[in-house]
């Protein structure tokens, strides 16, 4: 994500600099920029299901280790964004206000790739 996120941030601001306006590349670049600046370790990582078990074992019995303050904290703090969301977005737009998935950010690396040929810059990798 940080690769793909300064890859764009690199291509949005050439093409800032370099009086492209509101050219449809500009446009695309500000839209993935958006887009990767929305997505949350937790939309894309896949469900670890033995940690999960492993720590219901702990909630069943009433153990104090299973119940992890950071992991409660962190997510009350994303229900507390979603919520923040969803009063800021319009109501027409709000049934596409689902959580980014990991398709979807294959998708914007996919961009930024073609992106980035488009305007002829060096092919590289991102991770």
């Amino acid at each position: 994500m940080g690769s793909m996120r300064g890859a764009i941030s690199v291509i949005t601001s050439f093409l800032s600099s370099n009086g492209q306006g509101e050219s449809a590349a500009l446009a695309s670049a500000r839209e993935i920029s958006s887009f990767l600046a929305s997505v949350r370790f937790s939309d894309i990582v896949p469900i670890d299901h033995e940690a999960e078990q492993h720590a219901r074992e702990h909630l069943d019995a009433d153990d104090p280790i299973g119940q992890n303050e950071e992991l409660l904290q962190k997510r009350e703090v994303e229900g507390l964004e979603d919520m923040l969301q969803k009063l800021t977005t319009s109501p027409e737009n709000s049934s596409s206000q689902n959580r980014p998935t990991r398709e979807d950010v294959v998708r914007m690396k996919e961009r930024i790739l073609a992106l980035n040929a488009h305007l002829g810059f060096q092919q590289y990798t991102l991770v």
